[in-house]
Order: C-alpha cells, then structure tokens, then sequence
C-alpha cells in the first residue's frame, strides 16, 4: 500500500473487490455500455491471478479504480479499466492510478519470472465521436494518457464485443519500458484478443481471428 494526501492505494483480492459498491458504480457511470464487460469476468480474472484490480481509496470511499490484464506473449499490462469519480477528477488521482497499476502489475509479473515491455490500452477514437461534446471528453482522455507517456499505435483496431453484438472501433497506445523493445503490433493485438478477449471473455476464436485480420488488413 501507499499513502499520502489522504489516499491510500491497494489492490484488493477479488472477494473484496466484489462487495465494494464504489468500485462497481464508478464503473457503471464511467464506461460506455458496450465496453463494460461483465462482473463476474472481471473478478474472475482477479481470482484466477490474470488481472489486477487497484483502488485509491479516502477513508472507507473508493474514488477510483483500474483493471489491468498480464499479458504473456508478448509480456505486457493491458489497462483494461481506469476510472476516477467525477468529484475528485482533475487533481492527479488519475494519473497516480495509472502508475500505481503499473507498478503493481510489475511486481506480479517479476514474481512470476518475467519482465513487462510496457503497457498498453484502448482509447475512443475522438473522430468518431458521436456529438462535439463526446469529442471533447474523448480529446480529453487522449490528452490526459498522452502526458503519462502514451503514444497511439499505428493502424486500425476495434474492441472485440464485449457487450454486445459488435466490435467497437477504437484507438490503441502504448507506454514502454526504458530499455526495453517494443513488440510488433500485430503480436501485441493477438496477445489481447486470444489472451485476454478469448481466454478470459470466451469470445469465439472464430470472431477474434476475422477480427484480427479486419485489423491488419486496413
């Protein structure tokens, strides 16, 4: 744990994460419904040591939260979630969690013998932005990830259907780890499809490899 300002930041095993009503409405009101995917996947993946779950928490409050995929091959963090309550947004909660589950996600993968490459993550796209005001938001959130050292990868990318029946269009960036190689997008994409979308969502292998190569044939 660390704290300081009044924050205290943990990542709580999933029998906890579950019964924290914070967590779960912070999610409901911060992510678009056809990218919340469900609960019990979440804490699934936490149970079964796939994913993390980090907090930062002002008492017995949650203010903010993240879920962060390891990836094996290539090794890397997929940020799947980051979400701070709309009171606190705007004085460094954000960015602290980000590091936080970065640093977290670290520490598990160093347990395990491996070396993360960096972190990835989706974003929405800002030109696909329904209204002005949605494209705001999304240049916002762009913005924001690009100051932690985000920078978007080339080429198309779409989310696979988490909640629904279509694939999302959206943006993929990267933050390395100094001194250590980038993998190639294509590796990086199929990591999170299969790894992540197929293993832990049961996402058919069928539509993640036509969407894998709607990708990469654009």
């Amino acid at each position: 744990m660390q704290a300081g300002d009044s924050l205290i930041f943990d990542a709580p095993p999933a029998e906890t994460a579950a019964s924290d009503r914070d967590v779960w409405s912070l999610y409901s009101e911060s992510m678009p419904a056809e990218e919340r995917e469900p609960r019990r996947i979440i804490l699934a993946s936490v149970q079964a040591g796939d994913a993390v779950l980090t907090r930062a928490r002002q008492g017995a409050t949650t203010v903010g939260f993240t879920v962060t995929h390891l990836l094996k091959h290539p090794p890397a963090a997929f940020l799947v979630y980051l979400a701070v309550a709309a009171k606190q947004r705007g004085g460094g909660i954000g960015s602290r969690l980000f590091e936080h589950a970065w640093i977290t996600a670290e520490s598990v993968a160093a347990r395990r013998g491996s070396e993360l490459l960096g972190m990835t993550w989706e974003i929405d796209d800002p030109e696909l932005a329904p209204d002005d005001a949605e494209r705001q938001r999304r240049v916002k959130r762009n913005d924001f990830f690009t100051r932690l050292g985000g920078t978007p990868l080339p080429g198309a990318y779409f989310q696979p259907p988490v909640n629904g029946p279509k694939a999302v269009p959206m943006l993929l960036m990267w933050r390395g780890t100094q001194g250590r190689l980038m993998p190639s997008v294509p590796d990086l994409v199929r990591a999170i499809y299969f790894e992540k979308y197929g293993a832990a969502n049961g996402i058919s292998t069928e539509v993640l490899e036509a969407l894998f190569k709607r990708v990469h044939s654009t």
